[in-house]
């Protein structure tokens, strides 16, 4: 319940049509699936099981190769898929250690460009392709191919595997818990979304109760920060994020929810501006919501 609207979508169309019957399944209240839920969920004509490598909103990230071994026990079957988008630039993404049969990446969310990403498929046999033509990339995506996208893209995976990379993912870890804290110290009634041990180390998810998100992105924005109130796929939306309310928050206080994502260029210095920005922010709502009562 908390994937990608580009996995969960596809999904709901095909349900739509009758084509397919599909198990939703919820994580607990930190935003991690929960094993046993899995498990159940397989049946003997279960054909595909995907779960996010790690979550785009609250940044959790979930057992991939633990569930992969769960899968295999139960159905071998069952093919096993993982979004791993927002993994790339700070999770290993080794297919093998994995043990997935299907892994979708995104070249923008590893410093690469736009508008370009990359399928592994354990077997190309397991699937059909969505295009035909030409028979471009094995026959499995025809039309010509998008020749810049995909050298920016192999620049950008080699990046990814330098070990300056690691370190730069460590910093900005360093730098986030840092940024948490001196907000909690300025903010106490933030209230974190997600776990806070299995998260990417560079997103932040989280609410000031009776503050709407949209208000403070707005509010924030004035003082030169960017952050969000979910996906970028639907900051468009008036809707609450689905993946906020599938951690059990109500839909009303999930209007309040907003997503702090840090980049490998963030400074200490930065981090200790947003944080005085966000104070300043949430300080000028609340006199706001004073006044028009």
């Amino acid at each position: 319940m908390i994937e990608h609207e580009s996995v969960i979508e596809p999904v709901r169309e095909l349900e739509k049509r009758g084509d397919i019957t599909v198990t939703y399944i919820f994580p607990n209240t930190g935003g991690v699936v929960n094993f046993q839920d899995i498990e159940k969920a397989i049946k003997k004509n279960t054909a595909l099981v995907s779960i996010q490598y790690a979550n785009s909103e609250i940044g959790t990230i979930q057992p991939i190769s633990q569930i992969a071994k769960i899968i295999r026990k139960k159905n071998p079957k069952t093919m096993f898929h993982t979004d791993a988008v927002q993994a790339a630039l700070s999770l290993d993404c080794d297919v093998r250690r994995l043990g997935v049969d299907l892994l979708t990446l995104s070249a923008h969310k590893m410093y690469g460009p736009k508008g370009v990403g990359a399928l592994y498929v354990r077997e190309a046999a397991l699937l059909s392709p969505l295009l035909y033509g030409g028979g471009q990339e094995q026959g499995m995506r025809s039309g010509t191919e998008n020749v810049a996208g995909i050298v920016g893209m192999g620049a950008a995976v080699l990046e990814v595997s330098n070990p300056r990379t690691a370190i730069s993912s460590v910093r900005v870890r360093q730098l986030r818990d840092r940024l948490l804290k001196r907000l909690l110290q300025k903010v106490p009634e933030f209230q974190v979304h997600g776990s806070l041990t299995e998260r990417l180390p560079s997103n932040i998810n989280g609410r000031v109760p009776g503050i709407l998100g949209a208000d403070l992105v707005f509010a924030l924005d004035q003082r030169g920060f960017a952050i969000s109130t979910g996906s970028a796929c639907t900051e468009r939306s008036q809707e609450p994020s689905a993946v906020i309310q599938a951690l059990g928050i109500p839909k009303q206080e999930a209007q309040g929810a907003i997503r702090v994502t840090l980049g490998k260029q963030l400074t200490a210095d930065d981090g200790e501006k947003f944080v005085k920005a966000f104070a300043s922010a949430i300080s000028f709502l609340k006199n706001a919501k004073k006044n028009m009562i």
